[in-house]
């Protein structure tokens, strides 16, 4: 009778226990795994708790409950994330162990209107970059659905600008000409950092304020691929990897822009002036249609643009902050498989 006695004490002292244990996770801004984690209770643990106190409440209620401001790393119907991108429900099912319904044309509206609440926020970004003296600026493909062409969706391009340090601002264009750079770069003057898109170098042609900063990256990738055909491709590998090393050593200490183009002068530029000559002499004894051949005639044509990191030391040796900022962009491309057309009076957003 006893032993009765306390287990049923025992169930009722859990009941309130688990109560009051949720009460405090709703309250808190942790996912689901953070707080079961600092307090030290099984995330299916968790789980289960959750799910009973679904089951207690009547289902309508147990929706109205829940705030579209609420923690929206529980619920994130709308939300957008320190990258900039909006992060949206992967299907209905999550809105439904809520006990709601929202269709896809809700969620859609719904996705229109944070774009245009964050419109001053596109604007503050905006402004920002063109007020500096040096970008980065890259593109990378994706696929829009034209309502005048049937049956399959068409190429565009989302056209990314950033500098270190800073937001980056993604600009969407249905195609890759100069355009789209031309106008929003109509305000800026500085130094500009690209991987060699002819779009850029057109346009620093016809103006004589911007100048065109080479990427490292791309070079190396070029001679890495070369390396598949010729083993020459190796040794400038190799030097490439010196410079990346003063690189790392600069980072490694923090080292301010005066230090940068310190030891740039004195460890980089040796190296460059061996490729330089190196690349003169291979390039009379290679095909240029092969693999090395094309990586050497990228370099030296864009030579002027890839030595700029060495007389400013502010400028990065590459585009790599700027190309880890669109890779998230990866990730939406395999979500949403492909974005609508815009307006007729608005090419660019």
């Amino acid at each position: 009778m006893d032993t009765a006695k306390t287990e049923t004490k025992r169930r009722r002292w859990t009941s309130k226990r688990r109560q009051r244990f949720l009460a405090k996770f709703h309250q808190s801004q942790l996912t689901q795994n953070e707080f079961a984690g600092q307090h030290g209770v099984g995330l299916s643990t968790l789980n289960r708790w959750l799910r009973l106190e679904r089951e207690a409440v009547p289902a309508k209620v147990a929706f109205e409950e829940v705030q579209l401001p609420s923690p929206v790393k529980r619920w994130p119907i709308e939300v957008v994330s320190p990258q900039g991108w909006i992060v949206r429900l992967q299907s209905n099912t999550d809105v439904q162990q809520f006990g709601g319904e929202l269709s896809r044309k809700t969620m859609g509206c719904w996705a229109g209107q944070t774009a245009e609440l964050l419109k001053p926020v596109y604007r503050a970004i905006r402004e920002d970059l063109l007020a500096g003296n040096y970008l980065q600026a890259d593109e990378t493909p994706i696929r829009y659905l034209d309502p005048d062409v049937k049956g399959k969706s068409q190429q565009d391009y989302l056209w990314v600008y950033s500098r270190p340090k800073s937001d980056v601002l993604f600009e969407w264009r249905v195609n890759r000409s100069r355009a789209g750079p031309e106008e929003f770069l109509k305000n800026f003057q500085g130094k500009l950092q690209t991987d060699g898109c002819s779009a850029y170098e057109s346009l620093a042609k016809a103006r004589g304020d911007l100048t065109l900063v080479g990427c490292w990256a791309h070079v190396r990738r070029g001679f890495h691929e070369a390396w598949a055909e010729t083993k020459l491709a190796a040794w400038f590998v190799g030097q490439i990897g010196q410079l990346y090393a003063v690189e790392k050593m600069l980072r490694e200490q923090k080292a301010g822009p005066a230090l940068r183009e310190a030891m740039r002068a004195w460890q980089s530029q040796p190296v460059l002036t061996r490729l330089n000559r190196t690349m003169e002499l291979i390039r009379k004894k290679t095909l240029p249609q092969g693999l090395l051949g094309q990586a050497i005639d990228y370099t030296l044509k864009w030579w002027t643009a890839l030595n700029q990191f060495i007389e400013d030391g502010t400028l990065e040796i590459d585009n790599n902050l700027i190309k880890n900022a669109i890779r998230p962009s990866a990730l939406g491309k395999k979500n949403w498989m492909f974005i609508g057309l815009l307006k007729p009076e608005s090419e660019a957003r």
